[in-house]
């Protein structure tokens, strides 16, 4: 018999990974037209909205990123 143990997440549970890429809080300051502009681009979300212009950066390839 299998003992149970206590706590721990779910097998599935949680938010899956973005296709960016797994998220880390982080600070920046915006001006209130940025805000509302990554807003818009994200639905309404903020982060998202971040993570669509960065998809966009990167498929135009007006940005190199390196993995180092």
């Amino acid at each position: 018999m299998e003992v149970k143990k206590r706590g721990g997440a779910r097998e599935g549970a949680g938010r899956p990974v973005g296709e960016m890429g797994p998220k880390k809080p982080k600070k920046c300051t915006v001006t209130d037209s940025t805000e509302a502009i990554l807003s818009a681009f994200g639905d309404g979300n903020f982060s998202e909205g971040l993570d669509r212009a960065a998809k966009l950066l990167l498929k135009q390839k007006l940005v190199e990123v390196s993995t180092n």
